[in-house]
């Protein structure tokens, strides 16, 4: 029977080899897979991270709400209520009473779109000219505070005496048009509740008056 004695060097080559193949399992089979546990659990925590801030920002929002409720139930302001989708006539009818006191007022209302919480938005521009800066401030107030929730999404006052001083010594003149002493120019985005009237592909005809002129009719 042959037998065969492995050298020392041959011994220490098979330690060498041996030791490779358990490293190559160990990181194949052990290593890997715990990398992968750990990129998953990662995955999860910064999800949960993430569900938390969104959670956080919501109680947040629905704290400051409760406060302004509980602010304006203190001042005895009674909140307004969202209408029904289409509230274009009472909503028109509303904005003519508000601006009757002005001049030369002007209303345009944009086409209606459906936001992500299913909220009807009806944009509309309007002007209009008055005779201080106080009257300015109280038509802006009142179109806020018409009843129908809304935001004021920007909004102008103009000095019209100021800028007629400036052009009369550019121009060396002071004929022009006559204009009351403010003009306004405010964009407001009013908001109704959508409902199965409601176009499918949401599209409202652009309308407009101005003039003063009733418009409570002149829209559908």
């Amino acid at each position: 029977m042959l037998t065969y004695t492995f050298s020392r060097r041959e011994k220490v080559l098979m330690v060498f080899l041996a030791i490779f193949l358990i490293l190559v399992v160990w990181y194949q089979f052990v290593f890997t897979a715990t990398q992968e546990q750990l990129a998953d659990l990662t995955s999860q925590i910064d999800a949960a991270n993430d569900q938390i801030v969104t959670d956080t920002l919501k109680i947040k929002k629905i704290d400051e709400m409760e406060d302004a409720i509980a602010k304006y139930k203190a001042e005895g302001t009674v909140p307004a209520v969202v209408p029904e989708y289409d509230n274009v006539q009472a909503l028109m009818a509303s904005l003519n009473a508000v601006l009757s006191g002005t001049a030369d007022y002007d209303m345009t209302f944009e086409d209606v779109a459906v936001n992500e919480s299913g909220l009807v938005q009806r944009g509309v521009q309007l002007s209009f000219e008055c005779g201080s800066y106080e009257q300015a401030r109280s038509v802006l107030d009142a179109l806020v505070n018409s009843g129908f929730p809304c935001s004021v999404d920007e909004y102008t006052i103009t000095d019209n005496e100021a800028q007629r001083s400036g052009n009369a010594r550019n121009a060396g003149s002071g004929s022009g048009t006559k204009q009351q002493p403010f003009s306004v120019d405010v964009h407001l985005t009013f908001y109704e509740k959508g409902n199965d009237s409601v176009p499918a592909d949401v599209a409202q005809a652009t309308g407009s008056a101005s003039g003063g002129n009733d418009l409570s009719n002149s829209l559908g």
